[in-house]
């Protein structure tokens, strides 16, 4: 039987993981975030990266018992077992994913029309396309591209940190000028979802070297490699331009490096940017193929999605059938609006996760994983505790829209798990005949 290869060392992890973090989100949500915390926002960074670690935490502990594709999946398969909340959490987890693959290539397009005058749509399709053919290539080659494209696209937000340290007035700077402390724990609960993606790692675990080793590490890297530079990515554009006039700003990135550099450097922005949003939406094609793939190898979707092709040993079917439902979301008018299903459906299977960890812990306290969450009191530790009352604290923060697409997303679910269901029943009972 062809099976992955397991090819991606831990720099390749740790990459994917950073990649998917590091998109495009940070670009506009600077702005927003300063205006709410000042020249605090460092300190809304870090507490949003705790936030972060808590589910980091009951991924990394889970990825290290269960190294393996379509990872919230298996986790609630193994742990609650075969059923519909498996199915639920899986099925929400690719449909996140494929919308978010969608709404970030539109994005790429819509940077791209800064140099080149070609409709958005359309640069989104070419995208998602040449995307799909490096996926399909081999996890190496995915692996190289994404390292590639997430170093040219960091070096913008690096420019934006070398500007602050050179060209900023840090001795008049007030670290602690803050409108209120209490919108720097709001600022935090909006920075939380600048660092979505680190679950991505999780979901290539098939696919990694040692994977009971290094997933842990790669993702909780991910994770604080982020956060460091979002740190001083936020404090640089805090010290360079008042943060009251951030908050005002459509391209606050922008305006920060074009203070220290002028149009070259607001033009050099725009450039890394287009490699931030490629690198993002080719780990969301890489992460989503191995979901639906992980999902048919358990027989919960059909079982021609695991197919794995003989030369470049990837999932082709279900490689391309990802790329093809995200171009069909990319032709939607209102794709704007059916991207709210993402920080919801997120949201969702973060919580999955964290629920999985305190039901194992609580049913099977002498398991030994190799790779354990800290901070426990008897068998339970408390971050996925806390991890939950985060996310439910975060998901008062999401827009009515929001909750009644993720509602509608959850009711369809259902429907097609019964559908799968009878289709099986049928299928079993023509062979038994």
């Amino acid at each position: 039987m062809v099976s992955l290869r397991r090819e991606v060392g831990l720099l390749g992890l740790i990459f994917y993981g950073f990649g998917l973090i590091v998109g495009a989100g940070i670009y506009v949500l600077i702005g927003i975030a300063s205006g709410l915390a000042g020249n605090m926002i460092w300190l809304s960074f870090l507490i949003g990266a705790l936030l972060a670690l808590f589910t980091g935490f009951s991924y990394a502990e889970l990825s290290s018992l269960f190294p393996k594709e379509s990872a919230e999946y298996v986790y609630a398969k193994k742990i609650f077992g075969k059923g519909i909340f498996p199915f639920l959490i899986g099925y929400i987890a690719i449909v996140s994913e494929i919308v978010g693959l969608s709404v970030v290539s539109l994005g790429f397009g819509r940077y791209l029309t800064s140099f080149i005058d070609i409709p958005p749509r359309i640069s989104a399709i070419l995208l998602i396309s040449f995307l799909a053919l490096i996926n399909f290539k081999g996890i190496t080659t995915s692996t190289f591209f994404n390292i590639l494209l997430t170093i040219i696209g960091v070096s913008g937000l690096l420019l934006v940190v070398f500007a602050g340290i050179f060209h900023a007035n840090w001795s008049s700077f007030n670290f602690f000028e803050t409108p209120s402390l209490l919108n720097v724990f709001s600022a935090s609960a909006l920075i939380f979802f600048a660092f979505i993606g680190f679950e991505g790692v999780a979901n290539i675990a098939e696919e990694a070297k040692n994977p009971r080793k290094i997933v842990p590490i790669a993702l909780i890297g991910s994770i604080l490699l982020s956060t460091f530079l979002y740190m001083l990515v936020g404090l640089s554009s805090v010290a360079l331009v008042n943060y009251k006039t951030l908050a005002t700003s459509n391209a606050p990135l922008s305006l920060v490096i074009s203070k220290a550099f002028g149009n070259l450097g607001y033009l050099y922005l725009s450039f890394t940017a287009l490699f931030s949003t490629a690198s993002t939406a080719l780990v969301l094609s890489v992460v989503n193929s191995r979901r639906i793939y992980g999902m048919s190898i358990y027989g919960e979707l059909p079982k021609f999605l695991s197919k794995i092709h003989r030369k470049t040993r990837t999932p082709y079917i279900a490689v391309f059938l990802t790329a093809l439902i995200s171009i069909f979301f990319v032709l939607l008018e209102q794709i704007d609006i059916i991207a709210e299903i993402a920080n919801f459906g997120i949201l969702l299977v973060y919580a999955s996760v964290n629920l999985n960890l305190i039901y194992l812990r609580k049913r099977y306290p002498k398991i030994k994983p190799s790779f354990k969450a800290p901070l426990n009191i008897k068998n339970q530790s408390i971050l996925p505790f806390l991890g939950l009352a985060t996310i439910f604290f975060l998901m008062i923060f999401l827009k009515p829209i929001s909750l009644l697409i993720g509602l509608v997303t959850i009711i369809l679910g259902i429907i097609f798990y019964y559908f799968l269901q009878s289709k099986k029943s049928k299928f079993a009972k023509l062979h038994s005949q």
